[in-house]
């Protein structure tokens, strides 16, 4: 069931405003990221440069209003109810533009109790995108739980439920199905936090909730379609800047046309994970979105081969995606000054530095870039951080 649950997570990322939306931002962060890298000499990252630190910082700042608060606020706490709700206005930018947009974001206040089982009468955290899709996500997955017999989870986590908790203070009588349409509706904005909060308060006071909501998937429908030009343009532009970059072309362009996909289909049905779910053949959301390359985790030690990592798409395409993979962790570490981590293959890789070198990549993945030796073979990680400067082979990085 938890495959269901990220696949859902995989299925907004790629049709959705609100998901496209952090990845568009991501990849202008990671070219401003990578002309800090120090290659080809070594793997050491020299933190952005004065010129752009204003623009990384800007962008930065935007996608914490999309992604509001995030798993680390609710960590070891158990969330009771919500007790008031503020919108607190914020200041985002769009990348190109000086003046700000002006954003309003929920900002919950609530009760809970710490792992001691303390009570705590009030705290904050800020509705934005990752609440609504670990709600949503949880949600239907339960739903699957319930029409396969399965037991359904009893105690969730605290990261789940905040959506429910939101259903529950604005919109109490809103059917259930209704309430999910709401959340999907939602991320079809890129401020998806305060959208499903401005619906769920309309819709909690409609006198006719089915013909709100009806008025609510028409207009989403309009807003998209009229958006999609544009939207399919600004792709091919992030698709163009790996152009000379090879296999970051391939993932990319394999990325963004599935993104094109993605947003056609909520052109034709804007909650059509909800009405997928519901109808109980969820084979189904594979013509909507097709599956990604996955991994299946053994719960036991981490050691060499453990886990299946496995794909439906050509050798070449899966392979050109785990740099990618890479190249994106490693931005993501770097950036945020996290030196001891794992390469997210380390429990499924079989390359031959993997099993030479298994404490660089359950610690310092980046270092394999340093320590590259030809007859080592391919390594996605090492590959990765020589595409930062658009070297294309490991033998062209180090120069063998």
């Amino acid at each position: 069931m938890a495959l269901y649950h990220e696949y859902i997570h995989y299925v907004h990322e790629m049709s959705t405003m609100a998901g496209t939306t952090g990845f568009y931002y991501d990849m202008i962060r990671m070219a401003i990221f990578t002309a800090y890298v120090d290659v080809p000499h070594s793997s050491r990252f020299l933190g952005i440069g004065d010129a752009q630190i204003q623009l990384y910082d800007r962008l930065s700042h935007t996608l914490t209003a999309v992604y509001g608060s995030g798993e680390a606020e609710l960590a070891g706490r158990t969330i009771l109810s919500v007790e008031k709700i503020e919108l607190i206005k914020f200041k985002g930018y769009a990348p190109g533009e000086d003046e700000p947009m002006n954003m309003l974001i929920p900002m919950l206040y609530y009760q809970y109790f710490d792992q001691n089982l303390n009570r705590y009468e009030k705290d904050t955290i800020l509705l934005g995108k990752y609440y609504v899709y670990e709600g949503l996500a949880h949600a239907l997955d339960q739903l699957v739980a319930e029409q396969l017999g399965r037991s359904l989870e009893n105690a969730p986590g605290s990261e789940y439920k905040v959506l429910a908790l939101l259903k529950k203070w604005l919109a109490p009588d809103l059917d259930y199905r209704s309430f999910l349409e709401v959340a999907s509706l939602s991320l079809s904005y890129w401020d998806a936090g305060h959208q499903c909060y401005r619906m769920l308060k309309e819709a909690g006071e409609a006198k006719e909730p089915a013909a709100y909501l009806a008025a609510e998937k028409e207009l989403v429908q309009r807003l998209l379609r009229e958006s999609l030009g544009g939207f399919e343009e600004t792709l091919d532009y992030i698709r163009d800047i790996f152009r000379q970059r090879d296999a970051l072309f391939v993932a990319v362009a394999h990325l963004t046309e599935k993104m094109k996909a993605g947003f056609r289909a909520r052109i034709e049905n804007p909650v059509f994970e909800v009405d997928v779910t519901y109808s109980g053949h969820t084979r189904r959301m594979n013509e909507y979105v097709p599956l990604c390359d996955y991994m299946y985790v053994f719960e036991d030690n981490e050691r060499y081969m453990r886990d299946f990592l496995g794909t439906h798409l050509d050798h070449d395409t899966s392979f050109d995606l785990k740099i990618f993979l890479c190249l994106m962790d490693y931005f993501s570490t770097e950036t945020k000054g996290i030196d001891d981590h794992a390469c997210p293959l380390f429990t499924s890789c079989n390359y031959k530095f993997r099993q030479d070198h298994s404490h660089i990549c359950g610690h310092q993945p980046r270092l394999s870039f340093d320590r590259y030796q030809k007859e080592e073979g391919y390594c996605p990680y090492s590959l990765a951080i020589g595409y930062t400067k658009g070297q294309d082979r490991p033998d062209q990085i180090k120069g063998n």
